[in-house]
């Protein structure tokens, strides 16, 4: 979403707080519900939580987090280390809606 406003690669170069700005911007524009990019969450269990929260209050509709952690150089998915769903699963009340 912002690395196209930008003319970034989708490489992980835009943090939490633009995406959450641009997530405004989109939220602000439209009252149709829409799902956002959220990345691997932007770090660890306690990351993806807070994630979670600042995209919900920014008005998403619903986020898709990757189910492996980015490194900043391309990888190949089978060498990437999962991310633990049951933890992200714990920390927001224990519902998880997936869309594959």
């Amino acid at each position: 979403m912002l690395a196209a406003r930008y003319a970034y690669p989708d490489i992980g170069l835009i943090g939490l707080t633009d995406m959450v700005a641009g997530i405004r911007d989109i939220a602000a524009a439209t009252c149709i519900l829409f799902i956002a990019d959220a990345d691997d969450g932007y770090g660890d269990v306690k990351s993806v939580a807070r994630t979670v929260v600042l995209y919900e209050a920014s008005g998403v509709g619903g986020l898709l987090l990757e189910d492996q952690r980015r490194e900043r150089r391309q990888q190949r998915a089978e060498a990437a280390p999962a991310t633990k769903t049951e933890a992200l699963s714990e920390q927001h009340g224990g519902s998880l809606c997936r869309i594959a």
